[in-house]
């Protein structure tokens, strides 16, 4: 028996877009805009409030791009793989746009002979928070290995003959479930997810150089902004990732239970799913919140 379950058609998808873009546009106006007018103070030096605007306007402009590519994907759909790719092609829009922030701010920009920034250590540590860098890590770590999973154990289905299925068979009782994440989603997931990370990576290590302005409190709040949210990035990529990974293994372990396996290992698939739609939600928001309040306190 085959039962497809094909993802909601676009105008029932076209409202959560236009969620997205509601919250798209308070981020852009948290993240950008109020980075650009901060930088009109009186108390910053011009280097820094150079530095700043142009970081703001850059990622501005990773806002504005993610929004067409969000409409482009949604649009393109082609099985549910056009939804399934949405959230990761916007984050890769917006970290795109801080690696070209991190990259900015390497013109140094001098008001003085004398570079107090310079004397600021640069370590991962002080850049980005410890417990959220070491989360994140292990987000990326688990969406990795359950895209691998869910890979491995997708079949072809009988209509698109993608790898996008999920078949199960116990005595005479046979189901198969579709969508399923093989490798018609989990490859451009997995490539998404490995994008983001490098350009965070890259981001990480451009905080890490030279400072970019004169002044130490404003050059390593600058390079701690764009590092901690280029973290973010990741972190809410691999967010996604784990959800889609947990609840495939929820529902795979269903499909198990229903046709009278009861081999502990798909009982154990199921706990674990479940685990880990819990922990993407929790990474999901630890990640918006740095995103757009990314200095609160270096120890967290």
């Amino acid at each position: 028996m085959e039962e497809f379950m094909d993802l909601p058609p676009l105008f029932v998808l076209f409202p959560l877009f236009v969620l997205f873009a509601l919250v798209a546009a308070l981020v852009l106006v948290q993240a950008g805009f109020s980075d650009a007018v901060a930088a009109r103070r009186s108390d910053m030096p011009a280097s820094a409030k150079n530095a700043r605007r142009r970081s703001a306007l850059l990622l501005v402009a990773g806002v504005i791009l993610a929004l067409p590519v969000g409409f482009a994907l949604l649009w393109w759909d082609n099985f549910g793989r056009g939804a399934v790719t949405l959230v990761p092609g916007v984050i890769t829009c917006l970290v795109i746009g801080l690696a070209l922030s991190a990259l900015s701010i390497d013109q140094v920009d001098r008001d003085s002979s004398e570079r107090e920034a310079s004397l600021v250590p640069r370590s991962l540590r002080s850049v980005v928070p410890p417990r959220f860098a070491v989360a994140t890590a292990a987000g990326v770590l688990l969406a990795i290995g359950g895209l691998i999973a869910t890979t491995l154990t997708a079949s072809a289905d009988s209509f698109s003959n993608e790898m996008r299925a999920f078949s199960i068979s116990y005595g005479d009782i046979g189901r198969t479930f579709s969508p399923y994440p093989g490798s018609f989603y989990s490859a451009p997931l997995m490539i998404a997810i490995v994008l983001v990370l490098v350009l965070a990576l890259a981001c990480v290590k451009g905080a890490q150089r030279w400072g970019a302005v004169d002044t130490g409190l404003y050059d390593m709040a600058l390079r701690s902004r764009i590092a901690t949210r280029g973290v973010a990035c990741a972190a809410a990529i691999s967010a996604f990732g784990i959800f889609v990974v947990g609840i495939s293994l929820d529902r795979a372990a269903g499909a198990v239970s229903s046709v009278g396996d009861s081999s502990w290992g798909w009982k154990a698939a199921g706990i674990l799913g479940m685990g880990m739609m819990i922990y993407s939600g929790v990474l999901g928001l630890w990640a918006i919140v740095r995103f757009v309040a990314p200095l609160p306190s270096m120890s967290r």
